[in-house]
């Protein structure tokens, strides 16, 4: 209702395609300092001076980050070549038009898959981003996790994908059905009870 610009992505952050990467300027490198000063040029522009400079500096921590587990220069290429490619993909739906005071908002259904996924939510957290990550299947594990970050986990587990964009495509269990599978669970397991 406040005209705020909102992402949603549904099930995890797909993988970058071959166009995609192909797009990032790249060479070989000899140390992770050199690979992040020159990928940060891949970063797309932007027309608040300040967001450009909030986005580098985020760049730069992310990928420092990820440099003191990814060993191999080649393995922390890709990392980085995966961080920018989402970088881009979602960049114009986040920021276009952006003046201080619009904060968007980024919601990812499903969770963090991979550490790809993570760190790409570790560059949004630098920036004047709302993130909500929802993960309602509790058998799927998040990848992230951040001292930052606020985590509310529930009891209950819902294999829910898709963001409810409408309130047609929100499909909940009912009070009844939920009291029959805990009751279901509690007469047929270990209790003798048949």
């Amino acid at each position: 209702n406040t005209n705020r610009k909102i992402v949603i992505v549904d099930d995890g952050l797909a993988m970058p395609d071959p166009e995609e990467t192909q797009q990032i300027r790249h060479r070989n490198y000899r140390s992770p300092e050199e690979l992040t000063v020159d990928l940060a040029g891949n970063l797309p522009p932007c027309a608040n001076a300040e967001l450009q400079r909030l986005m580098q500096r985020a760049f730069v921590q992310v990928v420092m980050d990820a440099s003191k587990t990814e060993r191999q220069i080649n393995r922390l290429m890709n990392s980085a070549v995966y961080l920018l490619c989402w970088i881009r993909r979602y960049h114009s739906q986040l920021f276009h038009g952006y003046e201080g005071a619009d904060i968007p908002c980024f919601i990812l259904m499903g969770g963090c898959q991979n550490v790809h996924d993570a760190r790409y939510l570790r560059f949004l957290s630098l920036l004047p981003v709302d993130i909500l990550i929802l993960a309602p299947d509790l058998n799927r594990v998040c990848t992230l996790n951040d001292p930052r970050l606020l985590e509310l986990t529930g009891a209950d587990s819902l294999p829910v994908m898709k963001f409810p964009r409408d309130s047609s495509s929100a499909q909940m269990r009912t009070v009844a059905a939920h009291a029959e599978s805990e009751l279901t669970s509690l007469l047929y397991q270990d209790s003798g009870l048949y």
